[in-house]
């Protein structure tokens, strides 16, 4: 029994360092120039090790792990110390990095800003950080990327060792990718750097994909969706990619928030410059609270519900939402229709 669990233990670390190294390649391509890392905090609270570090020179990543948390330990160190974020602009001359610095400087490391990772009851258990080659600040977008980074790292640490010794390979690597690349859409909306293929497109098409796609889960919790307000041939003016994918998040976030044999109603509606899609639950609702942060990326459960009111937008829409405690809630997908016209 005692090499079984040594060896789950094993396995739980590899496969904790590739969700990692896939994570942090992602951030990496969103951001030229950059080399991101995690450290994880040792069970004894003080000790840093290696998480991932996909392009950091490995002599560096030797040399750092084991690295002591403390008031003067580099970015890494210090901002676990703090328990905030540390930003350093330039390592040659910080003296958080005094003891560090011969470390870092012969890789060509100059900058480096950290924050720390922490879970769901807001324990540090390690940190995220950004390299630069030159001394330099980041910016918002930059800002707000290391904060999806931190969050996504937190879900894999966590993950990896709650579920040690029952851990499904397949599966936690296919979350960690999934959260990863919602997080990099998530990064292209906040930097403006979206692209949007709209066409004309009928909404029958695009609610079956959606409703196809979610079957398995209604299925699974016996909850009807029915369609019976709906014209298949509505056009509107949309990437059809993307408007699906609004539409199956929808589906899937009122499908695990409902009850098993509830229904979800969806129909379509001709409003004054355009058309709207409305997703309804008859579930418990929302309060006043939850519907101030459904759209907020980091108060709510998951990425998806940002980033597709951050595609409506983006296609010259929007998404809302309507909801009261023991009301149920409703979505309003808002789109164009061709030229702008109602028809």
């Amino acid at each position: 029994m005692t090499s079984q669990v040594s060896s789950s233990l094993a396995e739980a670390n590899v496969e904790r360092r590739e969700a990692l190294d896939r994570l942090l390649l992602l951030i990496e391509q969103q951001l030229p120039g950059v080399r991101a890392s995690v450290l994880v905090l040792d069970d004894d609270g003080v000790t840093l090790r290696h998480g991932g570090a996909p392009n950091l020179p490995a002599e560096y990543s030797a040399a750092i792990d084991g690295l002591q948390i403390g008031p003067k330990a580099g970015s890494c160190g210090t901002a676990i110390f703090r328990g905030k974020a540390v930003i350093v602009e330039d390592i040659a001359s910080d003296p958080l990095w005094e003891n560090y610095r011969d470390v870092a400087l012969p890789h060509g490391l100059r900058a480096c800003w950290s924050t720390p990772i922490t879970d769901d009851a807001k324990k540090v258990i390690g940190s995220f950080a950004m390299y630069y080659d030159v001394p330099r600040l980041p910016t918002p977008p930059e800002r707000q990327l290391a904060k999806t980074a931190t969050l996504l790292a937190s879900n894999i640490i966590v993950r990896a060792r709650s579920h040690a010794q029952l851990i499904d390979r397949a599966g936690m690597l296919e979350q960690a990718r999934s959260q990863a690349e919602e997080a990099m859409t998530l990064a292209k909306l906040e930097a403006g750097r979206m692209t949007y293929n709209v066409e004309n497109v009928r909404v029958g098409p695009l609610i079956r994909n959606a409703r196809s796609r979610i079957a398995p889960l209604l299925a699974e919790k016996r909850i009807t969706c029915t369609c019976d307000g709906c014209e298949d041939e509505l056009e509107l003016r949309c990437d059809p990619e993307k408007a699906s994918q609004i539409l199956f998040n929808l589906l899937a976030h009122e499908a695990k928030s409902a009850s098993e044999n509830e229904c979800i109603t969806v129909k379509t509606v001709r409003q004054e410059s355009g058309a709207g899609i409305r997703i309804r639950c008859s579930g418990t609702g929302m309060s006043t609270d939850e519907i101030a942060s459904v759209f907020e990326p980091f108060e709510t459960a998951g990425l998806a519900l940002p980033i597709s009111r951050g595609f409506a937008r983006g296609m010259g829409g929007d998404l809302t939402v309507q909801s009261s405690p023991n009301q149920g809630t409703e979505f309003i997908l808002s789109l164009p229709q061709p030229d702008g016209r109602s028809k």
